[in-house]
């Protein structure tokens, strides 16, 4: 593949998982409001709620805001160079902890929402969610946890790219290796 067939199968990609993230999210601020806290329903019994109350009782002016922030910090990723794109990543991940009450609690949420994504997401494909758990919010925190790991992973290969960058400049400049 050329490199630049390359860069956008990866933008695709990036911008696809976006996508997915944006929709649990979405799922998640809709379900707060139409799951009982204690109902015992299964996933797919969930969405159809949610599809079904529509996005009528769902107040978007905090969460457009976040979302719209969402989406200009990936245009900006998108098209910027390597180095400006380790800054937007930065930016995102600790962007929720911004997010999250400030103190002990919010870092401590902010710490945990990463590790615990995979396992939540697991946890509600397989049924195990209760109406707790829509009701309190924690399909948002398993978007948060997936738009974490999201930006994790591009840091981490922006970096590999700026340092393999760094030591092709060096190699031609000195002709040998260091």
């Amino acid at each position: 593949m050329k490199p630049f067939e390359l860069s956008l199968v990866r933008n695709v990609a990036i911008w696809l998982a976006f996508a997915a993230i944006t929709l649990i999210y979405l799922s998640g601020v809709s379900a707060m409001h139409v799951v009982e806290f204690v109902s015992h329903e299964s996933f797919g019994a969930v969405c159809r709620r949610v599809l079904a109350a529509g996005i009528g009782p769902v107040d978007f002016n905090y969460h457009g805001w976040i979302l719209a922030a969402a989406f200009a910090s990936l245009v900006v990723y998108t098209f910027s160079s390597t180095k400006l794109r380790l800054g937007v990543v930065v930016l995102c991940v600790i962007a929720p902890w911004f997010w999250t009450t400030s103190g002990i609690k919010g870092t401590a949420q902010w710490l945990i929402v990463m590790p615990a994504a995979p396992l939540w997401t697991l946890q509600t494909a397989a049924g195990g969610s209760d109406g707790e758990f829509y009701a309190e919010g924690f399909v948002i925190a398993v978007a948060v946890g997936w738009w974490m790991i999201l930006w994790t992973l591009l840091g981490v290969t922006d970096f590999l790219t700026l340092r393999r960058e760094q030591k092709k400049r060096r190699f031609g400049q000195t002709g040998t290796a260091l």
